[in-house]
């Protein structure tokens, strides 16, 4: 067990006590130093502080991976505040019902759009622009000179979630749920000596893990605003990165940098990395393994149970190529039928979860926080596996319509739910189908209203203005009328089945 397993610094303060000049955060251009970083988080809590933000006060951060975003986030830590994380693609309908739910006292963002989107959301809320200028001027501020307002039970964060009724969710994450990222730190046996690369949001229940294994060790992290391959790969280069946090289509595209590139970029620090937020792809694995000697983990967790279970950096290349390896310590995990009684070893059923990794519940939505779980307490969460008889567990599919693309979960309700008040639309359906490069991609089935002449491209802008870029359905096919089920509901199976048709077309 740590000295700082349960330290109320979260790594930062323990570290810059113990090794204050190591790089802690960067990106190609800037770096600082955990004393830095210490400095800096102590001087923009009292700058918070002062603007009248309190323990258990809600924040709303909007903003993408920079250096900054990570100093505010732990900024609010020290004073005891709740982060409510707003993926800054969001547009107004999206953070009209983020804010209603979280109730927020500040918002920060880093766009004029936002405070616009922000604005029109709620006009009541106060939003701070983070630019260069005003990031400086909460540098102004003296030091908090206040312990970090810990305690295991209280909530520390709120990351939003697409949910299956169409609405999103705010998962009330705690400080005990932070800590789970020791599970990360052993399987992939980090320590204050690696770099870990964190490509995918920090706003993310991922990229908030992964930053947590970087401070925890005392590690250093390497981000930039965008990905791309070409970054990707020269940011590794250029900081020595040991490990990535990545989901598959990243690590697709580095691996399609590097092929195309005549002289190959110097990567001979990577060791390992993870992936997650799709399913996983054993040829990306393999590749990593084969080319450069870098172990990639397979991870499988849950916004509202963070990492559930983990393949080890020393485990064979079958498990970390076919399972997501074993249990993590602070989770347990059931496979269950249909009347929730535990199957065999090799039966596919439901996974239900249980341990100190669970969330709070969603906030402000006690009735959902309820249906989550079972009478007996498990949280059900709606994917369906197996355990290997050697006790490994294997993801076959997801009970729920979720799609992942690009590492984002997608509910087509949510979807669908928008695109059903267009006023040319009578009917709609959106189903995902598998893609090589995002695991998945979006498609809408479309009954348009007599005389509409509706296009795909006009529903893709329209699409815009309402929700993230990354929910808009990749193509469109119209219909003169969607098949459904005796019940009434859209016969998914059938479509399915014309989806296919149509994408071989």
């Amino acid at each position: 067990m740590s000295t700082i397993e349960n330290d109320i610094g979260l790594g930062i303060d323990y570290w810059a006590a113990r090794t204050p000049e190591r790089i802690a955060l960067c990106n190609l251009k800037e770096e600082i130093s955990y004393a830095e970083l210490e400095d800096q988080t102590r001087r923009v809590a009292s700058a918070l502080h002062e603007r009248g933000i309190r323990k258990d006060d809600t924040v709303l951060l909007s903003m993408p991976n920079t250096l900054s975003f990570t100093i505010l986030e732990f900024a609010m830590f020290r004073i005891g505040a709740i982060v409510i994380y707003a993926n800054p693609l969001y547009q107004c309908t999206e953070l009209r019902h983020l804010i209603a739910l979280t109730k927020p006292k500040l918002a920060l963002v880093y766009k004029d759009r936002q405070i616009r989107l922000i604005q029109e959301a709620d006009p009541q809320i106060p939003v701070l622009l983070i630019n260069a200028d005003t990031y400086h001027g909460l540098l102004r501020a003296k030091p908090w000179t206040a312990p970090f307002l810990f305690d295991k039970d209280r909530v520390a964060v709120g990351i939003s979630t697409s949910g299956s009724t169409g609405r999103s969710k705010v998962v009330g994450i705690m400080y005990r749920n932070l800590l789970a990222a020791w599970d990360y730190i052993d399987r992939m046996h980090l320590d204050n000596t690696d770099v870990s690369y964190i490509p995918v949001p920090l706003c993310q229940s991922y990229g908030i893990m992964a930053t947590m294994c970087a401070f925890l060790t005392g590690g250093g992290i390497a981000i930039e605003e965008k990905f791309s391959g070409e970054t990707a790969l020269e940011l590794i280069s250029a900081r020595g990165v040991t490990t990535q946090f990545c989901v598959p289509v990243m690590y697709a595209r580095e691996i399609d940098v590097y092929e195309k590139e005549s002289a190959k970029p110097k990567l001979d620090t990577l060791k390992s990395g993870v992936i997650a937020g799709a399913p996983s792809m054993e040829k990306y694995i393999a590749w990593f393994d084969k080319t450069l000697n870098c172990r990639i983990l397979n991870l499988y967790g849950l916004t509202e149970c963070t990492a559930l279970s983990f393949t080890d950096l020393n485990d064979s290349e079958y498990i970390r190529y076919h399972t997501a390896g074993r249990p993590c310590r602070h989770a347990q995990i059931r496979i269950v039928d249909e009347q929730r009684r535990d199957v065999a070893a090799e039966e596919v059923g439901e996974l239900l979860c249980h341990g100190p990794g669970e969330m709070k519940g969603y906030i402000g939505e006690p009735a959902l926080t309820q249906k989550a779980y079972t009478e007996d307490n498990w949280m059900i969460t709606g994917d369906m596996g197996y355990f290997t008889k050697d006790g490994y567990l294997v993801i076959s599919g997801r009970k729920k319509h979720m799609i992942i693309k690009n590492g984002y979960n997608v509910f087509p309700a949510e979807v669908e739910k928008v695109y059903s008040d267009h006023s040319d639309i009578a009917d709609i359906c959106v189903i995902g189908y598998k893609d090589e490069c995002t695991g998945e991609r979006i498609a809408a089935f479309v009954q348009k209203r007599q005389s509409s002449t509706l296009t795909e491209e006009a529903l893709k802008v329209y699409g815009k203005k309402l929700i993230a870029r990354y929910k808009i359905p990749d193509r469109f096919f119209f219909m003169d009328k969607l098949p459904r089920l005796i019940n009434g509901k859209h016969d998914l199976q059938t479509m399915q089945s014309i989806l296919a048709d149509l994408l071989q077309q």
